[in-house]
């Protein structure tokens, strides 16, 4: 019984849907993902995380994702952060730090989780 209860609740959480404003995840990955797979060297081996739920900012509801892809010499160096707002109708822009170098979206990334205005989903 603690088992059937324990599923249906996890079914109820993923199916939840997005606060007002805010894009389903999957929404919101079909929108975004093609994008950043196409500024990577082997985009098929990429692996894209979205742990957290979105910020409004004063351009739309943004976002921190982390992004994980063979490189040039066909290894995974981790995760690389990327902040991304959300504008539909329009072509996704945003940023990703050098995994080798992590720098101001991971610094901005973590901020924003600290300070509680990204939660986890």
């Amino acid at each position: 019984m603690f088992f059937l209860l324990s599923a249906f609740a996890a079914l109820a959480i993923q199916t939840d849907p997005a606060p007002a404003g805010e894009p389903s995840l999957e929404e919101f990955s079909a929108w975004a993902e093609p994008a950043i797979r196409a500024k990577l060297v082997e985009p098929e081996t990429a692996t894209i995380e979205w742990p957290y739920g979105f910020e409004q900012g004063e351009a739309g509801p943004a976002t921190c994702g982390r992004v994980n892809a063979k490189n040039r010499v066909g290894g995974y160096p981790g995760h690389a952060y990327v902040f991304i707002t959300y504008k539909p109708g329009s072509a996704p822009e945003f940023v990703m730090d050098d995994v080798m170098e992590p720098g101001d979206v991971a610094a901005r990334c973590k901020e924003s989780i600290l300070q509680g205005r990204l939660k986890p989903r």
